[in-house]
């Protein structure tokens, strides 16, 4: 995982809690909000979640740059990484794995 990406293991450590809290995202949900800004519509949304796991808003930003520049969002081909429509939560993660290295 690229390290250069301030709080982003945190950032994913929160999402694995939202997904613990059983709550719910489509992929069209994820594919409209990559450009908004994922973490920040996240944070937004799952306010109590985040502040749970000690996560800096102000560290969305960096999340944000990063999660636009990654391929294959927002063109409808969640399949490609193997998530069916309510799947949004498990398509962040997936995202940020296949930017391990």
């Amino acid at each position: 995982m690229r390290s250069d990406v301030p709080g982003l293991r945190l950032f994913l450590y929160c999402v694995l809690e939202l997904i613990k809290e059983q709550k719910k995202e489509t992929c069209a949900f994820v594919e409209d909000n990559i450009s908004k800004g994922i973490a920040t519509v996240l944070y937004n949304k799952y306010t109590n979640t985040f502040n749970k796991c000690d996560f800096d808003h102000d560290k969305c930003k960096s999340i944000d740059e990063h999660f636009k520049t990654l391929i294959g969002i927002g063109d409808g081909k969640e399949s490609t990484y193997f998530c069916e429509e309510n799947d949004g939560i498990f398509l962040i993660l997936k995202l940020a794995l296949n930017e391990i290295y």
